[in-house]
Formats: structure tokens, sequence, C-alpha cells
């Protein structure tokens, strides 16, 4: 059920980020580059302490990489919108493109595990 909850949460706020106007996203660049780290750290935490945190948590570690994939994925889309922002202003955005590309990793890397996992399968049938 917390997961179900969780998976609407960022649901609503990635539409709620497609469709807020410019003015609204563009104060946010700043604090874009320091909170873009966050699903990579969720992750990285998840994946580099599985034993510690298999331990304590057992199928909750499950939970958190998913928290960090979603979140990658609101993240990325909150990174689009701010370059499409910028572009239309004709200002830069020092640092937001290697953030956004920071904050997509975790979602990458999912999407190419399960790729892989998909292809592997299928070669082994």
């Amino acid at each position: 059920m917390i997961t179900i909850a969780l998976f609407l949460f960022f649901v609503i706020a990635c539409i709620a980020v497609l469709l807020l106007p410019d003015g609204y996203i563009w104060p946010l660049r700043r604090a874009f580059a320091v909170l873009s780290w966050l699903p990579f750290g969720i992750a990285a935490i998840a994946l580099a302490l599985p034993g510690l945190v298999e331990l304590t948590l057992g199928y909750l570690l499950f939970l958190f990489l998913i928290l960090a994939c979603l979140s990658s994925l609101l993240f990325l889309l909150l990174g689009i919108r701010i370059l499409l922002a910028a572009r239309r202003r004709g200002e830069a955005c020092p640092g937001v493109g290697g953030a956004t590309v920071i904050a997509a990793l975790p979602l990458a890397v999912l999407v190419l595990y399960v790729l892989f996992r998909l292809v592997s399968r299928g070669a082994g049938a």
C-alpha cells in the first residue's frame, strides 16, 4: 500500500512539473543543482551497503531503489523544463545540464538492468 501511494505521489508530481508555467520553474534552477544529487545518493547508499541495509530492512531495500528511480524521473523532467525555460529566455544555465544527467543516472541504470534481464531471458529460452 505504501508503494502504491509513493508511486501515485510521484506520478502526480511529474504531471505537475510538466504543467507548471515557466515563471514557477525558473526560480528552481539554483536549488536544482544541489537537489539533483538526491536520487543518485539514495541509490548509491542502497547499493553500496546491501548487507547492512538488507539485514535491517529486508524487502524495503527495493522500496528505496524504486523511490530513487521515481525521484530520478521527477528530477529529470524538472531539469528538462528548466533547460527549456532557459532556452526560451535566451539565458544560460550553467550546471543544470550536468545536474540533469546526474539525476537521470538511477533511472538509466534501472532501464538498462531491465533490458539486460529481458534480453538474457529471451536468449536463454
